[in-house]
């Protein structure tokens, strides 16, 4: 029995790293809702737009990651629900994320004036998400760049 649940493993093992995967691709954002501060957190809302070139679809589990603007910490962000996307697809997905507030508080006169002194401005997004696949789970560690208008970026929190 113990050789056979060796076996067992050893062989999905085997199977699930030959998996081809092609990196789910970033399209953009909407529908960003800032939510009423409470308990030293706000909540936001978004619609991101991913493409998923992959033949089976992938599951984003709670994760937290932390987002910088022009290199200061913007804030910590978590992910509160599973998110599910699409096998072949390109589709818009709702997102809430949780925010502290005393992160965005602490980073807004820098950004402030990153805003306004700059025309473009970058986001960067850095952390371990949870990400699942045909039942496996792996943590994967993010640091991506995304460059943006200043007008964007204001339009897109709202200002």
């Amino acid at each position: 029995m113990p050789r056979f649940i060796f076996l067992t493993t050893i062989s999905f093992m085997l199977l699930s790293g030959c998996m081809s995967y092609d990196d789910v691709v970033y399209q953009g954002v909407e529908n960003v809702k800032i939510g009423k501060p409470k308990d030293g957190f706000t909540t936001i809302s978004l619609n991101i737009k991913l493409d998923n070139p992959n033949k089976y679809n992938i599951k984003i589990k709670p994760s937290d990651v932390t987002v910088f603007l022009g290199g200061k910490e913007l804030a910590d962000f978590h992910l509160k629900e599973t998110v599910v996307i699409k096998k072949h697809s390109m589709d818009s997905y709702p997102i809430q994320l949780d925010a502290k507030i005393k992160d965005l508080a602490k980073s807004s006169l820098g950004g402030m004036i990153e805003l306004m002194t700059k025309k473009n401005v970058t986001l960067r997004f850095k952390g371990f998400i949870r990400v699942s696949v045909k039942g496996v789970t792996q943590k994967r560690y993010i640091d991506q760049s995304k460059e943006i208008e200043t007008n964007q970026f204001l339009k897109l929190i709202g200002l």
